[in-house]
């Protein structure tokens, strides 16, 4: 369990992250928006989806119905500007920036499914 799916219009952020994660061992895709990330899924069977909310090409919100209605349902994350502390369809999202250490914890604790939801803070759930 370490496929991770990284969706985010902004090429610096998305490259970034995907880097972060791939150096510290978790196998990543990348996508710059909605269609090709579902492409993506269909061929990466991704453990996580950490994606943008404020996607160019479909609703952030229809993004993740749509992943969370596939028969393997990958843990996501949506970060967002505006909106946080909410969840759509069981997705955790939080506020813009993120940090990677919280980022780290969430893929710990949902991995040994120790998520705990924090509705009104925004912050990434951690142990």
């Amino acid at each position: 369990m370490n496929r991770v799916l990284v969706v985010d219009p902004d090429p610096v952020a998305r490259s970034s992250l995907a880097e972060l994660l791939a150096g510290d061992g978790y196998t990543v895709r990348a996508a710059a928006g909605a269609t090709e990330a579902l492409r993506i899924l269909g061929e990466f069977p991704a453990d996580w989806v950490v994606t943008d909310l404020d996607l160019p090409d479909l609703s952030g919100k229809l993004f993740i119905r749509t992943v969370r209605a596939w028969a393997r349902k990958p843990h996501v994350l949506a970060y967002t500007a505006r909106d946080a502390g909410r969840h759509v369809d069981d997705a955790e999202v939080v506020s813009k920036p993120v940090s990677y250490e919280g980022l780290l914890a969430w893929l710990d604790a949902t991995s040994a499914g120790r998520v705990r939801r924090r509705r009104d803070t925004g912050q990434v759930p951690t142990r």
